[in-house]
């Protein structure tokens, strides 16, 4: 029964990897059109933080995906790069195969603000008695 339900598992993740790898190609490869529309701005509000979620849409779309950016880069950047001659776009590249697009700016990053960060420093510093500013380390 394990091994049923292992193999299964990793059967949909490589399921996962080829449909991404698919849509990259369709994204990189596929002929866009020259006029690429202008990605459209909207605000969601999470945990009362406003986030910047981007619409890239065609009517009558087959499906929608929601793309989200890793620590590096925005949705912008990530998913509509706009390089005139070229065909980089993943939201145009998507869009021509009846798919829309969104994609979320995460806490700090493209139009997203910051969320208030040093409410954990003051946390820490009052809880450890400490003086002074603390060592901060992070990973990405």
């Amino acid at each position: 029964m394990r091994r049923t339900i292992g193999a299964q598992r990793a059967f949909r993740a490589a399921e996962t990897v080829a449909l991404a790898l698919l849509v990259t190609a369709f994204a990189v490869w596929s002929p866009i059109s020259a006029v690429a529309q202008a990605p459209t701005l909207h605000w969601v509000s999470a945990d009362g933080h406003a986030l910047a979620v981007w619409e890239k849409s065609v009517a009558g779309a087959d499906a929608a995906i929601l793309l989200v950016h890793g620590r590096t880069w925005s949705t912008l950047p990530d998913f509509d790069l706009q390089v005139p001659g070229e065909s980089l776009s993943l939201m145009d590249g998507l869009n021509e195969e009846n798919i829309s697009t969104y994609g979320v700016d995460l806490r700090g990053y493209g139009e997203t603000d910051r969320d208030d960060t040093g409410s954990k420093r003051r946390w820490m510093l009052t809880r450890s008695g400490l003086i002074g500013p603390p060592v901060i380390n992070g990973m990405t």
